[in-house]
């Protein structure tokens, strides 16, 4: 028997197998392989268990650890070099796995900051094209406006010593000239001194007509006047008040409700420099909204409910440090918490068809946060009401 062995062992071709440190990591990455791989790394790993290097022999189609111990009987040198290469496939094809997911997952991450770019883009150009669409119309009527009621505010103030000198004049016919019975009759019918009286009055309502529609042309122009290539200094008291007056026929009252009351508690605000006509587009889209929704108030609550509890509408601005902040709380319908997490989204909105774009707000904070370097938050309660808090700084 001893014989036997010495024979094996002198016929035996010596191969040095090494096998390096690491069996750990190597462990890892064959974890779920099946079938021969895992008797593969099950042998491996009873040998390496300690971890280190090892001789092997072979004898034909059998390899043995020292002592003279089989470790493989039914898979010769080149069935192991075959499940060798087959790992090695198996951990390269994982590797390529890995890094194609990489890629996918990188190539989102742009696709997806591509469409937010795209879609700002297109709220900067959908802003743009109003805007401008908006500050043409606008000049174009103000233009056709000025020039006719400017004559007519002219000529009224003009008119008014004119017909003053002629009641002077027809005063010393009276002094002058006893009149007969026939113009007694008729002064005593027109009621001469309540007809003059009046006259006067009629100029005067007039002319202060005509004045408030050049005031209104003039705010319209400034209100959607075209920005400028870099901020300048706006009293944002000015820019708020225009926009109250361009929406003052829907603060007015009507058959379903008693107007709706602004109440202003403006503080000591310096001039912020800014996009004048930006910023008024974002007090428009607020205050228009806060509108829509002390409507939408109103319709389950009968007159003298609103009556009892008015609609209203406060701003507040303040400065603190470098900043100013204006506040714009209305007691309108308010909003849940899903849908205040959207209202800054592009075209999301909860009006009906044709009652609201859902590009308002969307534009208002692009406007705040990305052009002015500001901030816009909102708060607000169900059946109690919205606050919108915008945030700018003083200085560019």
């Amino acid at each position: 028997m001893a014989n036997s062995s010495a024979t094996v062992s002198h016929s035996r071709r010596s191969h040095k197998l090494q096998l390096v440190r690491g069996a750990k990591t190597l462990k890892t990455n064959l974890q779920g392989i099946s079938g021969i791989f895992s008797s593969l790394w099950i042998v491996l790993w009873s040998i390496l268990g300690s971890g280190g290097s090892l001789w092997l022999a072979s004898a034909g189609s059998r390899w043995f650890l020292p002592g003279g111990k089989i470790l493989w009987a039914t898979v010769g040198f080149s069935g192991i070099l075959l499940v060798i290469t087959r790992l090695k496939l198996h951990l390269k094809i994982s590797h390529l796995t890995r890094t194609l997911e990489q890629r996918v997952q990188k190539h989102t991450a742009e696709l997806t900051q591509s469409l937010q770019e795209l879609q700002q883009t297109q709220l900067q150009m959908i802003q743009s094209e109003k805007m401008s669409a908006l500050g043409n119309l606008v000049a174009g009527i103000a233009h056709e406006m000025n020039n006719p009621v400017g004559f007519i505010s002219a000529s009224l103030k003009q008119a008014k010593p004119s017909f003053i000198d002629i009641i002077e004049h027809l005063k010393l016919y009276q002094e002058s000239f006893t009149p007969n019975q026939k113009i007694i009759n008729h002064t005593n019918e027109i009621d001469l001194s309540y007809c003059i009286e009046d006259f006067f009055k009629m100029l005067d309502s007039m002319i202060v007509a005509c004045d408030r529609i050049i005031s209104i042309s003039n705010s319209l122009r400034t209100f959607s006047r075209s920005d400028r290539d870099y901020k300048q200094p706006f009293n944002l008291h000015e820019g708020i008040d225009i926009t109250i007056l361009i929406l003052k026929h829907r603060l007015k009252a009507n058959d379903k409700r008693p107007a709706i009351t602004v109440f202003k508690k403006y503080g000591d605000l310096p001039q912020v420099e800014c996009f004048p006509g930006q910023i008024n587009q974002v007090f428009m889209n607020i205050l228009a909204n806060a509108i829509d929704a002390l409507d939408a108030s109103n319709t389950e609550r009968i007159f003298a409910e609103i009556t009892a509890n008015p609609n209203r509408i406060t701003i507040t601005t303040l400065a603190a440090e470098r900043q100013v902040k204006i506040i714009i709380d209305d007691n309108g319908v308010g909003m849940s918490e899903e849908v205040k997490q959207h209202i800054f989204d592009h075209l999301f909105t909860t009006k009906g068809v044709n009652q609201g774009t859902g590009l308002g707000l969307a534009i208002a904070k692009q406007i705040i946060c990305d052009n002015h370097n500001g901030q816009i938050d909102c708060l607000s309660i169900p059946r109690e009401g919205t606050k919108f808090v915008i945030t700018l700084p003083i200085s560019a």
